[in-house]
């Protein structure tokens, strides 16, 4: 290793390796590095690619490590490529696997070259529950689904440490924080165009909540209940993203985007999330914007163009009556939740100490209905790993919650992102879902900690 170290100081000696450097620095400073990831992502979705997406990643990713850029321009290639994906898992098996190689490689490399930090309550809640799915092996029935599961949980926990321990530009978390809501603007963008174009290859001339309320629609990389949980991740980071700068009035723009597509997919545990929280969340932005009155007369407006909205085109239309009929034959599926707490219940009490087996949900409901979750966090806990589990699990959201409520501004928007992911997953499965995992393993390391003075 340090022969390759002293090769590339050589190496980076010659003026024309100097020069492209400094190119590439500059080029991955711009927006436009992050716009062309996701303009990739959604290509290599539209088009059901397999290897463009991570072909480009795997060039972004080399060119980041052999220029020595700062590591941080790794978070747009690991979210933009998690939105890319739309064919069968089994035709993504062999990139996701060379590339989940490559870039396991690349972390742990980078996590023993630099002696990391460990001292994290959320890492350790994160090993606590790695430790309690280890221990739920032994009651498994689908060793091989229960180990994928185990697995995953390592790649969060080498994630979450990574960021926790990435030097910054300037090693400043608060420029990560930043940066990270620059992202998800991208995101929010890229996700908006997805439902569109997919609406525009298979909804044509149906009514669009008609057609988002059938059982069929599948992303690819993510179902209508999914799309909504990366909604209410998003939105807070965005309104967040809002209060460095209100002359950005287009970040309100997507907001209200955001808040249409995720009524869109349809998701009642979204819904009541975003009920419950959605003057939290404006009070919350009005305490932090500036210009307060700017503010809360724009809202005003936004309220009185959604009203014309509606009455002008919305109920004409019968998109009103549409999401309203479709509330009231979803109902709240009483019998179907019942069941699917019953099966969860009776695998916690045949296994209470470890649980049935890590990530083993969709064995045991498949006997009586086709599901993959249990559709309430608690449940899942309790079953999948047990008393263990449950303890380890809760410490990790003791955890998570007690680094959110310290005073800072970035921590009070995720707090309310974990209020809204909790609440959420008392109705549909949020903690366990594998996207919301990756972005949570990529925003709570970057939580303000007790050392951290100015309020930002």
């Amino acid at each position: 290793m340090e022969r390759i170290h002293n090769f590339k100081n050589k190496l980076f000696e010659n003026e024309k390796i100097k020069s492209l450097q400094d190119w590439f620095i500059k080029f991955f400073s711009y927006d436009l590095y992050i716009a062309l990831l996701f303009l990739v992502a959604i290509v290599n979705w539209k088009f059901k690619l397999v290897w463009m997406i991570f072909v480009v990643c795997l060039l972004f990713i080399l060119i980041i490590y052999f220029f020595r850029i700062s590591k941080e321009k790794l978070i747009p290639i690991a979210i933009s490529a998690i939105i890319s994906l739309r064919l069968e898992k089994v035709d993504y098996i062999f990139p996701i696997i060379v590339g989940f190689i490559i870039v396991l490689f690349l972390l742990i490399y980078d996590l023993i070259r630099k002696k990391p930090i460990f001292n994290n309550g959320i890492l350790t809640g994160f090993i606590l529950v790695f430790i309690s799915q280890v221990f739920s092996l032994i009651n498994t029935p689908v060793l091989k689904t229960s180990l994928e599961g185990v697995f995953m949980w390592v790649f969060y926990i080498l994630l979450f440490l990574y960021i926790l321990n990435l030097d910054f530009k300037d090693d400043n978390k608060n420029y990560g924080r930043y940066f990270l809501s620059k992202i998800f603007v991208y995101l929010s963008i890229a996700i908006f165009i997805e439902i569109i174009l997919y609406y525009l290859e298979y909804g044509i001339g149906q009514n669009i909540i008609s057609f988002y309320a059938s059982d069929s629609i599948d992303f690819g990389w993510a179902t209508t209940n999914e799309v909504a949980m990366i909604y209410i991740l998003i939105l807070p980071i965005l309104l967040y993203y809002y209060t460095f700068d209100q002359k950005k009035y287009y970040l309100l723009l997507i907001v209200a985007i955001d808040v249409l597509m995720l009524h869109l997919m349809l998701s009642r545990g979204a819904y009541l999330a975003m009920i419950l929280l959605v003057i939290p969340l404006i009070l919350k932005t009005l305490h932090d914007v500036k210009h307060k009155t700017n503010f809360v007369i724009t809202i005003i407006y936004s309220s009185i163009i959604i009203l014309i909205g509606l009455i002008i085109v919305a109920i004409p239309l019968g998109y009103v009556k549409e999401f309203f009929d479709f509330l009231s034959k979803k109902g709240l599926t009483i019998e179907e939740r019942q069941l699917i707490s019953r099966i969860g219940f009776n695998v916690f009490q045949r296994n209470p100490l470890f649980g049935g087996g890590a990530n083993s949900s969709s064995f045991y409901l498949s006997i009586a209905i086709d599901k993959n979750y249990y559709d309430n966090f608690i449940i899942q806990t309790l079953a999948e790993t047990g008393i263990i589990g449950f303890v380890s699990f809760g410490y990790l959201l003791i955890q998570a919650f007690r680094y959110a409520l310290m005073k800072n501004k970035f921590n009070s928007y995720i707090l309310i992102i974990l209020i809204a992911l909790a609440i959420q997953g008392l109705i549909e499965t949020t903690f366990y879902n594998i996207i919301v995992m990756i972005l949570l393993a990529i925003i709570l390391p970057l939580l303000a900690t007790d050392e951290e003075k100015i309020i930002y």
